[in-house]
């Protein structure tokens, strides 16, 4: 019988395209029941490294704290809550109650004042604290691959997802099996942190893929 600890299954959160889940759903990208999958979501809820909210019924969605949300416009946001929503309640069973999650749930934190960020010598500093998904010796390999995102970066001066995939996935996996996975944290999340904090590094802007290094 095939065994998933609670780290396959953050990774399984990380690459899923929504990320508020169900067991359910993610049991469709792992090779265990839901039950199971409940179970390791149980654990990891306990431990504080998922955020857990019961929905109605025996509904039950998770989420990764600190969770990096894509940028809508209103209309998108609203869209994407009301769908949200109707989700939940569908979830919730015929007759049962579903509970609003709060745009505070779901929505991303407000970016800092970008005058405020950080410049090139502190980035190796800001890659260390970085809280990325995994346990001890995986997390720093997780970091390193951030940094190693950040030096291809500096090299090239702008890359896209395509090019740290082929470039840095290879050499380091950081234990994630799939190119998906691997770019949801060590791209959308670690490497839009650093962006977020320093300013030599530049997300794509909206309607762009491309990432930018403004440092010398």
């Amino acid at each position: 019988m095939a065994k998933v600890d609670p780290e396959d299954v953050v990774d399984a959160i990380h690459a899923h395209d929504d990320p508020v889940v169900t067991a359910p759903e993610l049991a469709d990208e792992l090779p265990v029941t839901s039950r199971t999958v409940s179970n390791r979501l149980r654990e990891l809820a306990a431990g504080g490294d998922v955020e857990r909210k019961d929905v109605g019924g025996r509904a039950v969605v998770y989420w990764l704290p600190g969770t990096r949300k894509p940028r809508r416009n209103a209309k998108d946001r609203e869209r994407r809550l009301a769908a949200d929503q109707a989700d939940l309640e569908e979830a919730a069973g015929e007759g049962g109650r579903s509970e609003d999650i709060a745009a505070s749930d779901l929505e991303a934190e407000p970016e800092p004042d970008r005058s405020d960020r950080m410049g090139e010598d502190d980035v190796d500093e800001v890659i260390d604290d970085l809280d990325l998904p995994g346990r001890g010796e995986r997390v720093e390999q997780r970091r390193e691959a951030v940094r190693a995102c950040v030096r291809y970066l500096r090299e090239h001066g702008e890359a896209q997802r395509s090019a740290f995939v082929d470039e840095v996935y290879a050499d380091r996996p950081a234990g994630f099996g799939s190119s998906g996975g691997w770019w949801n944290a060590i791209g959308k999340q670690g490497l839009a942190e650093v962006a977020d904090v320093v300013d030599v590094v530049d997300a794509p802007p909206e309607g762009s893929h491309v990432w930018y290094w403004r440092g010398d």
